[in-house]
């Protein structure tokens, strides 16, 4: 908590396109992602993704701060993303209904 007395929550990245998915499926949801970073293939995405999320949880881990798991609740597809890594209106909502439920568990606001 800072002096102002608000409380810090990290959150990690997710990303329409998951490792799990046919090939051809993963190409088709990550491909906004490789138009704007054109230096990394679909596996150098997947490690970039991959080592960003694990150093928002490192750093959630050295600091004493939460973080809600957002690459992981979130799954994959079109359903839940409008590109390779922005939600459509489903993904926000399950994205907001989440962060509700964390911050409720985590008695980080009261009602």
């Amino acid at each position: 908590m800072l002096d102002a007395g608000v409380t810090i929550v990290l959150s990690t990245n997710a990303r329409a396109y998951r490792p799990e998915q046919p090939l051809d499926e993963q190409r088709r949801l990550s491909e906004t992602a490789r138009f704007y970073n054109p230096c990394f293939d679909l596996s150098g995405l997947h490690t970039l993704y991959d080592i960003h999320n694990n150093e928002i949880e490192n750093i959630g881990e050295a600091l004493d701060i939460q973080v809600l798991n957002l690459g992981m609740l979130i799954p994959g597809g079109s359903q839940y993303f409008s590109d390779a890594s922005h939600f459509s209106e489903q993904g926000e909502q399950l994205a907001a209904d989440n962060i509700f439920d964390f911050l409720i568990i985590n008695s980080l606001v009261k009602l």
